[in-house]
């Protein structure tokens, strides 16, 4: 849900990698605020997704290309880097205020 608490906590999931991926991706008529509830959302989905815990949101969680809009879905291309660097594709869909993300990978 998009929240106004957001930008206090983006320093504990925000890598300068998401902001230079993201950077002007607001301007296509997303707020800063819903940008950063969709890479918070999408990287709740990559924890998910991962399922073992012990994930670190800004290092091991980071944006590895451009915002891709397409129709009213989000595609965000993110890498892994628990361990070996998994590349993966994270969709995104806004319903009013509310964001679900979920991950594709391959193979």
């Amino acid at each position: 849900m998009v929240s106004a608490k957001i930008p206090k906590v983006m320093h504990k999931f925000m890598h300068e990698n998401d902001f230079l991926y993201s950077n002007g991706s607001y301007l296509y008529g997303r707020s800063l605020l819903r940008l950063l509830t969709i890479i918070w959302s999408a990287k709740e989905a990559v924890f998910k997704w991962y399922s073992l815990g012990k994930i670190d949101f800004k290092e091991h969680m980071q944006l590895n290309g451009a915002i891709i809009f397409h129709n009213e879905e989000l595609q965000l291309p993110f890498i892994f880097k628990k361990h070996a660097p998994v590349p993966l594709m994270i969709c995104s869909k806004i319903f009013n205020e509310l964001v679900l993300s979920w991950v594709i990978t391959k193979g």
